[in-house]
């Protein structure tokens, strides 16, 4: 038995070592779905999917174009009944980013510079840069390996968040690791060919105005939260919905359903989830409605 057992052993590793190296734009089809909240109490919560647009030369280097384009709307955090701070859902497009890969290094040209964004020949104790161009350092502590699509790739564990080869950071493609106070950002998954691959694999990847669920109407409280967080829901549509909890890394931290069509005839419907088990932090509450659209909240866990 000890045979056999070691005999596997020296099969996986082979396999993990054997691993086909993915660059960072695989076929062009990439896509990365970004969440944002940034401020309070007045907040700008933004919707978006980065997408790779064109190609374009620039001092004899080929870059991929890649922009992001959803939509935001603003609210009082605070306060949802104080109108002040309300923008209705409004279009939403990043500044187009120029990318390119050369020996397992991507590069970022802006402003007319180009830097590195990722290196994806770093080892443990190799020092890289924050994807966002801060200066604060990020470290590699381990290597390991994620499940994307069919296929394990490489996965950095860093002193900033965790890095996947192909897709970039758990924050994003070309998000900092060390946001200011009250801006949080999550990419909520990572497709290839129109089909999420990696984190949550419900993602809605056709982010715009047009998607907008506009149906359900919810509200959180307490929030901060100690143990119960209760949702008030109102103008329910019948159906199934999806409750997750996510961490500020993009890791599933509670996932429940529920179909109590019959019971949210009324005016309003009040959920309980108890989150006395989080510890303390920022979390996102995604709702995935039966139509298949999402809303996500964040809220504060005590």
């Amino acid at each position: 038995m000890k045979i056999y057992t070691t005999l596997a052993f020296v099969l996986l590793l082979a396999t993990v070592h054997a691993q086909t190296y993915v660059p960072f734009v695989t076929d062009g089809t990439d896509e990365w779905n970004m969440f944002e909240s940034i401020g309070y109490p007045c907040v700008t919560e933004r919707h978006y999917t980065y997408r790779v647009i064109g190609q374009t030369t620039i001092n004899n280097q080929t870059y991929d174009q890649i922009q992001g384009t959803g939509y935001y709307f603003e609210y009082d955090f605070a306060d949802p009944n104080n109108s002040q701070c309300d923008v209705p859902p409004t279009p939403y497009s990043t500044p187009v980013k120029l990318v390119r890969e050369d020996n397992k290094k991507v590069y970022l040209y802006e402003g007319g510079v180009e830097r590195l964004l990722y290196d994806f020949t770093a080892q443990v104790g190799d020092t890289i840069p924050d994807p966002g161009g801060e200066q604060q350092p990020v470290v590699v502590t381990a290597i390991d390996s994620a499940l994307v699509g069919q296929n394990y790739r490489k996965l950095y564990n860093t002193t900033g968040v965790q890095i996947v080869e192909g897709v970039g950071g758990a924050v994003g493609p070309f998000e900092t690791f060390f946001p200011p106070p009250e801006w949080l950002t999550f990419m909520q998954c990572y497709a290839e060919q129109g089909t999420p691959i990696y984190g949550n694999s419900n993602c809605i990847l056709n982010v715009g105005i047009e998607e907008l669920p506009g149906s359900l109407e919810v509200n959180l409280f307490p929030n901060p939260v100690e143990e119960q967080l209760t949702l008030a829901l109102t103008t329910v549509p019948d159906g199934a919905y999806t409750l997750t909890i996510y961490d500020v890394m993009g890791k599933r931290q509670q996932h429940q359903q529920l179909n109590y069509a019959s019971t949210w005839a009324n005016p309003q419907t009040k959920v309980q989830l108890d989150v006395s088990a989080l510890a303390q932090g920022t979390y996102i509450l995604s709702i995935q409605l039966p139509d298949g659209s999402q809303q996500s909240y964040y809220f504060v866990k005590r």
